[in-house]
């Protein structure tokens, strides 16, 4: 029974291809491979965008699924799906931000769904009295939609300085 001696060596991996740099002694190069599957975004998306972060995935990897409306177009809660080859739904997680879905790649391909929906128009107010300062809001400020930049200006009375700005929605 023989006994080998083995060492490891630091690879790395880019564009490229993989480098390392030669020991003093006979090295052999070996790789695993794994399948990798199909990430399938529908084309029937209409409204905003749908895209993920690759087209295909080996089992386990993860994969990041980012969305974009339209304007005055929104996601609809609930309708972006990941299914598998099969038809099971793949459970999803939205990242912090709010902007992406993130799943982990099962051993199949997947299909990605999603819809949008116009958005209601809101309306964007300031508060009736400030005191020693004033705010002034821009654009239509009776038509604004999800997603719309709003622009505004707080000035403060000569003596004072902005201390903090709030924006609230009707939920507080």
């Amino acid at each position: 029974v023989s006994s080998q001696n083995y060492e490891s060596v630091i690879v790395a991996n880019d564009e490229n291809g993989a480098t390392f740099t030669m020991p003093d002694a006979d090295v052999t190069v070996t790789a695993i491979f794994v399948p990798v599957y199909e990430v399938t975004v529908t084309d029937d998306i209409e409204n905003g965008t749908v895209t993920a972060n690759v087209s295909e995935a080996a089992e386990g990897d993860n994969v990041v699924i980012a969305f974009e409306a339209d304007p005055q177009y929104k996601l609809v809660p609930g309708s972006l799906i990941v299914r598998d080859a099969k038809g099971a739904g793949v459970p999803i997680t939205v990242t912090a931000d709010l902007s992406k879905y993130e799943f982990t790649m099962p051993d199949c391909g997947i299909t990605v769904t999603a819809k949008f929906t116009e958005s209601e128009a809101c309306t964007v107010s300031t508060q009736a009295e400030v005191e020693k300062g004033s705010i002034a809001v821009s654009g239509d400020i009776a038509n604004a939609h999800v997603n719309d930049s709003i622009t505004f200006t707080v000035t403060p009375e000569e003596g004072y300085s902005v201390s903090s700005i709030y924006v609230l929605n009707d939920n507080g």
